[in-house]
């Protein structure tokens, strides 16, 4: 089972800081980490989340987080993505750990 990381890119303009824990605090989602004055988060797995790949494909994992902070910029981890989907998805990894 693999594991990828992946920048997010917010579609508007603001406060990444802001748009997670806004949605976290409306959903009753407890952040594993909030540090207001540095702006920087990290949530618990998260059941809800969905990422896509290019194609439209669901890049589905046993589970996903987001973490960052907003002068640094946010990414979400996905781990434990099956094989053959982590191999056939992200070839450059496999090859990468696999040494070939």
């Amino acid at each position: 089972m693999g594991v990828v990381i992946g920048r997010i890119s917010f579609s508007e303009a603001g406060s990444g800081y802001s748009f997670i824990t806004e949605y976290c605090g409306k959903n009753g989602i407890t952040l594993d980490l909030d540090d207001a004055e540095f702006k920087c988060i990290e949530t618990p797995a998260l059941a809800e989340l969905v990422v896509f790949n290019s194609k439209g494909t669901v890049v589905k994992g046993v589970g996903s987080y987001l973490s960052g902070m907003d002068n640094e910029g946010f990414d979400v981890t996905i781990y434990g993505i099956s094989y053959p989907f982590y191999e056939e998805e992200f070839p450059h990894h496999a090859r990468a750990y696999f040494g070939s």
